[in-house]
């Protein structure tokens, strides 16, 4: 028995499954591994620990028989106890998916090097719309310029990046129609800066570190105070998001005092559950975004 696998985790074909080369008439096939107590009691499986791990709380320890089903499809494990949105995937080969991330910074080259391949693969598969007369011609447009550290007015034609976040209770700072000509000077969001909340400082940093100049946020690029502006921002809410290059999805806290974790030094713990079955092949449980995002303050609120 290979060391590492319990004798039922061995009987799965995981080099075959790696490899390609696993020869099977079906489209799945499950292993039983027991109940979640009796994963726990096999420390020395790997693939049982990733499974204990996975289930986490969500199985009875003594009721439930865990199942792990191959799905030969979408070449991916998936737990009978664990909704469709999580699944376990090979970490390497022809089949990989994800990487395995250490350090408390994101590594904007990193990003970088997605967005640039997404631009030079997906241009036909998620182009952005055309912009129609009146959207072209909103007046009221306007962007952070991230390097002159205040808010431009700009065409929406503009490469921008957009963030999406939860205001909260925060009582922050906003753009008025008072301090509207001192924020459009150039430096003019530093005075304000104790009064920005971390998760627009964080985006404001990050987009600085992607290389882009600019960034739409609705309270500093709509005059709160003015209806007739935050109307013609709203009713063309929907394009703002579309025309951006990226979005910037603020989704782990209540509210925007929380941060972006990953911008700044040490501000973030990667949590990743990874193991490795044998000599160069590895596992990671991936959750697919909606899963992330259902428990969180952010997919209950109704706004951007």
């Amino acid at each position: 028995m290979p060391s590492g696998l319990c004798s039922i985790c061995v009987t799965i074909p995981f080099k075959e499954l790696h490899d390609g080369n696993y020869e099977n008439d079906e489209n799945e096939e499950s292993w039983s591994l027991g109940t979640l107590a009796d994963l726990l009691l096999r420390g020395e499986c790997d693939f049982c620990q990733l499974v204990a791990v996975t289930v986490g709380e969500k199985t009875g320890l003594d009721t439930d028989n865990i199942k792990v089903t191959w799905y030969s499809g979408s070449q991916c494990f998936q737990l009978n106890c664990m909704t469709s949105g999580t699944t376990i995937r090979f970490l390497t080969g022809t089949y990989a998916v994800g990487r395995e991330v250490s350090g408390g910074q994101v590594d904007p080259a990193q990003v970088k090097k997605w967005l640039e391949m997404c631009q030079a693969a997906h241009t036909e598969d998620c182009p952005s719309p055309p912009l129609d007369s009146h959207e072209v011609s909103l007046g009221s447009f306007r962007l952070i310029d991230v390097n002159r550290q205040c808010v431009v007015d700009a065409s929406m034609r503009s490469t921008y990046a957009a963030l999406s976040y939860v205001w909260g209770q925060v009582n922050s700072f906003r753009l008025t129609s008072s301090n509207k000509d001192d924020v459009m000077r150039t430096d003019g969001l530093c005075a304000f800066s104790d009064r920005l909340p971390l998760t627009i400082r964080d985006a404001i940093l990050f987009v600085r570190q992607m290389g882009l100049q600019y960034l739409w946020i609705d309270s500093l690029c709509l005059v709160q105070d003015d209806p007739e502006d935050v109307k013609s921002g709203v009713e063309v809410m929907d394009t703002i998001y579309e025309q951006s290059l990226f979005t910037i999805l603020a989704a782990s806290g209540p509210d925007a005092s929380h941060g972006l974790p990953g911008v700044r030094s040490n501000s973030r713990k990667a949590r990743q559950s990874t193991c490795q079955v044998s000599p160069g092949i590895r596992l990671i449980v991936v959750r697919e975004m909606e899963s992330l995002l259902k428990p969180t303050v952010y997919n209950r609120r109704a706004w951007t």
